[in-house]
């Protein structure tokens, strides 16, 4: 393990505090990238950097959502795309 290890509940977020460390950024990102399988490129997507943009402000209150939150999250997004996609052939009848 190295020294911030954060386990598997995210238990020690602590030791995230502190002055701005470029090299755990990177280390980190790194670990994410290859623990979550994603395309190198995903750094380069502009959906990323704004989250990242976001995250990065200075707020004591920022809550990272666990996976069922962002799960249903996603599939309502699914769902309203499939209504709007409905909605379109609608149009298209008639």
């Amino acid at each position: 393990m190295n020294d911030f290890d954060l386990g598997p509940y995210f238990a020690s977020i602590d030791i995230l505090k502190g002055p701005w460390d470029q090299e755990k950024f990177d280390d980190l990102l790194a670990r994410w990238i290859i623990a979550t399988d994603q395309p190198f490129d995903t750094v380069d997507q502009p959906e990323f950097r704004m989250l990242l943009t976001c995250a990065h402000h200075p707020s004591p209150e920022l809550k990272i959502p666990y996976h069922d939150a962002v799960r249903r999250w996603i599939m309502k997004m699914g769902e309203d795309g499939i209504e709007v996609t409905k909605e379109i052939f609608m149009v298209c009848k008639s």
